[in-house]
């Protein structure tokens, strides 16, 4: 069993410089510092149509398309669902809507564009989905049901074998029964990776960090029960954060130690309430989930699943 004192940590806000990240997100963060400058966001298949709708454009926006599997059409097809993100984000800015029109019209759209480009991971509305309280932290008083996130992209069967999944929650001694920190059963089998909470652009951003920080420590504490003892002090693996304020969206975060460290964000990396902004929004969220394919899943297989059915996982 895990030690009780390992999962009740504090969480902080800290400033860092980016050459002061883990080295596991350095270089991530460096490309999203480059979206957020403009470099390289949009594709040049499209540039002739999107010149059309949006005449005045920097040289540094166009990048190169390297898949094959991205026709000119699909991108095309790719860059009137930007439009249509633009037009509803314009309309809620206008005439304010509720949050759950936000995530439905604009978030959701945005990421289900996303996943396209990222085979073996998957989107989740987890709005109502609450977390696992044996997991949650005891530092102080918190009102869980209060900290929920809004989405959270989870790497599907493709990504974990489902078969170490089950080997690991057949052990039933510390009574979890969800590879992630909830129990919702989408997620019970495929492990979160990716956090996001949204706000109506009057919303503030320190508040959907209240939540994400609780939700984040809560996933730490589940890598805790997932790692072997000698390794659950500190979690090596930072976890990615994003807020969606309105349109705009931002990174940041979360890296375990004697407290929990919520890092980066100090701007919005796009903002959807221009066309541009769509593919910032865009090209940024895909580079996490890149992030996740190439690093995070490579070190949560080879670390918190087991490689034997005596491996110690509990």
């Amino acid at each position: 069993m895990v030690d009780l004192g390992l999962l009740n940590r504090e969480v902080k806000r800290r400033i860092l410089d980016a050459d002061q990240f883990p080295d596991y997100i350095r270089e991530l963060w460096y490309e999203v510092e480059d979206i957020q400058r403009g470099k390289r966001m949009i594709p040049v298949e499209t540039k002739d149509e999107f010149i059309k709708l949006r005449p005045r454009t920097e040289d540094c926006w166009w990048s190169e398309t390297l898949s094959q599997q991205l026709s000119t059409s699909r991108l095309l097809g790719e860059l009137d669902t930007m439009v249509e993100i633009r037009d509803k984000t314009l309309d809620f800015n206008g005439t304010p809507a509720l949050e759950a029109s936000w995530n439905s019209d604009v978030h959701a759209v945005m990421l289900r564009q996303v996943t396209k480009h990222l085979p073996g991971i998957e989107q989740e509305n987890v709005t109502a989905v609450r977390l696992d309280p044996k997991l949650v932290p005891k530092v102080r008083d918190i009102n869980a049901e209060s900290k929920l996130v809004d989405f959270v992209l989870i790497a599907d069967e493709t990504l974990i074998p489902p078969r170490l999944v089950k080997q690991v929650l057949a052990d039933t001694r510390n009574s979890i029964t969800s590879i992630s920190h909830t129990t919702y059963e989408r997620v019970r089998l495929r492990p979160i990776c990716i956090s996001i909470e949204t706000k109506t652009p009057d919303g503030k951003e320190s508040t959907a960090l209240v939540q994400l920080s609780l939700w984040a420590t809560t996933h730490f504490n589940r890598l805790r029960t997932l790692l072997p003892p000698s390794q659950r002090n500190v979690i090596p693996m930072p976890l990615p954060l994003i807020t969606a304020v309105g349109g705009r969206y931002s990174l940041f975060f979360a890296i375990d130690g004697e407290e929990i460290k919520i890092v980066g964000g100090e701007s919005n990396f796009g903002n959807t309430a221009t066309l541009e902004g769509c593919y910032q929004v865009l090209e940024g969220l895909k580079r996490v989930g890149e992030w996740v394919r190439r690093v995070y899943v490579p070190w949560f297989v080879a670390n918190c699943l087991p490689v034997s059915p005596d491996s110690e996982t509990y």
